[in-house]
């Protein structure tokens, strides 16, 4: 017994980092490293899980880990991969920075003009382009068109759009369907705030999503620490925590 609980109280202290007592349900709230240091990642793929509900909601986590939703995309999109902002080449579900003989997913834009108050308002204009997307950058909704490896590439397209080209920044974060290269989304909210992905939006009562051959509860969060890879969190509450952590830490045979 003394040995159970040894081996659970380093299960539990390991993984987590600053839990934060959520303000929606009082719960506590943890994070827990996925893919970090050297393991961080040039590009993360979620899944639904299947009867777990499906699609996703794109936003970040307050300092309170409560999720603030900026944008969603439809059911129907169940496979996202998260991807650094900068010129990455994607074939099938391989995803590198140099050229793969898959697409490119370029890190320079033509940005069109106007301002927009909401996701569906930016998502509308953005609509009416077929590499068109909604990009939330510092704090503000923006529509941009296309993605390209270089500036004088979307110097010619923005010509002929009216729109100016603008590049990524080093904190920028590219949500983009599985295998495929066009931007969904685009977001940069500097050192300060990183993106935040939420399984599901339809509702449902409980979620669970691959990463890497694993089920997770809760959402996920994807930060460019420096300017680096993308750093991988999950963003969940203690007792799913606990539900999914304690089964790989302590066999069912030991006694009660």
């Amino acid at each position: 017994m003394q040995l159970a609980a040894v081996v659970l109280a380093v299960a539990v202290a390991v993984p987590m980092a600053a839990p934060a007592r959520a303000a929606r349900n009082d719960e506590l709230t943890l994070r827990v490293g996925l893919a970090y240091g050297s393991n961080a990642l040039v590009s993360a793929n979620l899944e639904n899980n299947t009867g777990y509900g499906s699609g996703y909601r794109f936003g970040y986590y307050d300092s309170d880990l409560d999720f603030v939703e900026l944008g969603r995309t439809s059911s129907s999109v169940t496979k996202l991969t998260m991807v650094k902002a900068q010129n990455i080449w994607v074939s099938g579900t391989s995803y590198s920075t140099s050229d793969n003989g898959g697409e490119l997913i370029g890190c320079y834009h033509v940005q069109m003009p106007g301002s927009y108050n909401s996701y569906n308002a930016a998502y509308s204009e953005a609509s009416d382009y077929s590499d068109g997307f909604v990009a939330w950058i510092d704090g503000a909704y923006q529509v941009r068109v296309g993605a390209y490896k270089t500036e004088a590439e979307a110097e010619s397209r923005a010509s002929s759009l009216g729109g100016t080209v603008v590049g990524t920044g080093s904190y920028a974060v590219n949500v983009t369907q599985t295998g495929k290269a066009k931007i969904l989304f685009q977001f940069d909210g500097g050192s300060s705030t990183a993106l935040g992905i939420m399984p599901d939006v339809t509702g449902a009562g409980e979620t669970r999503t691959w990463f890497k051959g694993y089920r997770y509860p809760g959402g996920f969060r994807y930060e460019r620490v420096n300017g680096g890879n993308l750093t991988v969190v999950n963003i969940v509450d203690m007792e799913d925590y606990l539900i999914g952590v304690v089964p790989y830490e302590m066999s069912d045979s030991w006694p009660l």
